[in-house]
């Protein structure tokens, strides 16, 4: 997905609500059929950017563990 600059990379546990801070979450993004996917690495706030998401906790850890080398470009 393109997370769009504003929304948080993290969970907030009701799908509709902001975090304490009143921010959205890229979860409140996604379909409700993809609820159940976990993002790949985390954007700032501000940042605009390509975010993967899985449903493989082997594959989130292999990118997120330094197995893949990544760049980034704010």
């Amino acid at each position: 997905m393109h997370k769009p600059r504003g929304f948080i990379s993290e969970r907030i546990p009701s799908r509709d609500a902001v975090d304490a801070l009143g921010r959205p979450s890229v979860y409140n993004l996604l379909p409700a059929e993809f609820s159940g996917l976990s993002a790949i690495g985390r954007l700032d706030r501000e940042t605009s950017g390509l975010m993967l998401f899985t449903d493989s906790a082997e594959l989130n850890a292999t990118i997120r563990g330094g197995k893949v080398a990544k760049t980034y470009i704010a």
